[in-house]
């Protein structure tokens, strides 16, 4: 049996349990309160900051090169540095520039693309809608392959450096072949085969493409060549015959890519504002990173992205 002093201390002690675990819950859902208010400060502070070093534009410019990965950086890490351009990036800069009414132009620098042909066409079509939304999009090229040169042929206007060249010499394939590797190392490949024209399995097992494999590889680039001359010649107001007698002639210098109707412009990238303003007028550039980070915060993507960080 219990003493009434034994009682009266688990009274106390479940009181005092009470009082504490209330006493926490309040103190955790002020902090969670006091959390929110900075982050949302935090938030507001730098949109401020932000709109206040906008300023006004009138020509989107960008800088393409290289591979153009699929996605970037996080939403986080363009709160303090410009995002690298990445495909999906790219395509959302000229959908947004495409429905700003302030873009009047866009202007690209093109040089030593690593970019698929579907991403290319992909960003080709881009160019085009651009255009028909009755913006300016200007391309300017030091020098161009046949990938380069295809995308810049979407748009309206193609500046060539003067010491520039074009070499739009089409398409080719290669494939390797180790057959003769693995017969020094006393290596046998065996490989099943599920028909004539699955034909990944021959460069362990021949050492020169079979009739299947040539037949399937020139199929495929036909079908892209074709795709590609139509492409330039839609864009360039050009026949096909047109297009594929220039592609058939290759290298070009700038003057004699200017005199062919494949360029534009001969001029260095320095003129292409002076060359512009005859368009529209004073030019004012916005860079890639900060209008990309203006268009997150007006389409409402960073304010779910702090909502869903607050709650």
């Amino acid at each position: 049996m219990l003493s009434p002093a034994t009682s009266l201390g688990q009274a106390l002690s479940k009181h005092d349990k009470h009082f504490f675990s209330t006493l926490l819950l309040q103190s955790s859902r002020a902090l969670q309160r006091l959390i929110r208010g900075v982050l949302c400060g935090i938030f507001w502070g730098i949109d401020l900051l932000a709109r206040a070093f906008e300023g006004t534009y009138n020509t989107l410019r960008l800088d393409l090169s290289g591979s153009l990965p699929e996605e970037g950086p996080s939403p986080l890490a363009t709160l303090w540095r410009a995002p690298g351009m990445d495909f999906l990036t790219l395509i959302s800069l000229l959908r947004w520039a495409r429905e700003d009414e302030r873009i009047r132009a866009v202007v690209l620098t093109v040089a030593d693309l690593d970019v698929g042909w579907a991403r290319l066409q992909s960003l080709h079509r881009s160019l085009l809608a651009l255009r028909q939304a009755g913006k300016h999009v200007w391309v300017y090229l030091t020098e161009g392959g046949t990938r380069e040169y295809y995308l810049a042929s979407a748009a309206d206007t193609v500046v060539l450096a003067p010491a520039g060249h074009l070499a739009v010499t089409g398409l080719a394939a290669e494939t390797l072949f180790f057959k003769g590797a693995l017969d020094k190392l006393g290596i046998e490949a065996q490989v099943h085969q599920a028909g004539q024209y699955k034909a990944a399995g021959e460069a362990f097992t021949r050492e020169s493409m079979s009739g299947p494999h040539r037949e399937m590889l020139e199929g495929l680039l036909d079908d892209l060549y074709s795709q590609i001359v139509e492409g330039i010649a839609l864009a360039r107001n050009k026949s096909k015959a047109e297009v594929q007698e220039l592609i058939d002639q290759g290298l070009f210098l700038a003057r004699e890519a200017l005199a062919a109707g494949l360029v534009d412009q001969v001029d260095y990238e320095d003129a292409v504002p002076t060359l512009l303003e005859a368009k529209i007028g004073p030019v004012q550039v916005v860079e890639a990173g900060l209008y990309q980070r203006r268009a997150w915060r007006n389409s409402g993507q960073s304010r779910r992205w702090a909502g869903s960080w607050l709650h």
